[in-house]
């Protein structure tokens, strides 16, 4: 059996997220291994690479925050709008602290090389600004560049508002941030679906 065609922003959130993972990685320029999408915040880091990204979806919410029942714009499940919260998790680690400090892992460099040498990775600072910058008010495509997955950009949001934050991991030369963005879309999956 077939599925039916999805209709313009409308879409289910694991196709949306697929998106925004790959714009991620891609911007990064890393290896589609080294990020790694998180149900909870439990997870165990097991990488062991200098830099990689942990991304945490959370549920579903109303866009405007309120915590009350999705209200009715009329066309049932064809024009429920929806808010889900992405964290990223990102990772950087200088790999031997050879100079008592986060230098490498911050920075991306090190001071015992010469352009001849340039870092491989960009550090952590660097990594932040690459995630920011690829994904705030930034519109998901779908595969063919046709259709919006989501109703507008997505939004760098305050973590401060949301979920805790996972507990520090404190392994030695490991630095970690988190980034928070919000997406919003259409409850409705099936572009003919009658309105209830």
């Amino acid at each position: 059996m077939a599925l039916p065609s999805l209709a313009p922003a409308s879409t289910p959130f694991a196709q949306l997220l697929s998106v925004i993972v790959a714009k991620v990685w891609s911007s990064l320029g890393l290896e589609p291994c080294f990020n790694h999408v998180v149900a909870n915040d439990e997870y165990k880091v097991t990488e062991t690479e200098n830099l990689f990204i942990y991304i945490r979806p959370y549920g579903p919410t109303p866009v405007d925050g309120s915590g009350r029942p999705f209200g009715d714009y009329g066309a049932g499940r064809l024009s429920r709008l929806i808010a889900r919260r992405i964290r990223f998790y990102i990772y950087t680690r200088s790999g031997v602290d050879s100079y008592g400090d986060d230098t490498i892992a911050l920075q991306g460099n090190d001071p015992l090389q010469t352009v001849i040498t340039p870092p491989v990775l960009p550090g952590q600072f660097i990594a932040e600004e690459l995630v920011l910058n690829t994904l705030d008010d930034w519109t998901p495509l779908d595969v063919s560049d046709t259709y919006a997955l989501s109703i507008g950009p997505i939004h760098w949001v305050d973590s401060a508002d949301g979920p805790p934050v996972r507990a520090p991991e404190n392994e030695e030369g490991l630095v970690r941030s988190h980034l928070d963005f919000e997406v919003v879309y259409v409850s409705s999956i099936i572009p003919t679906e009658p309105a209830p």
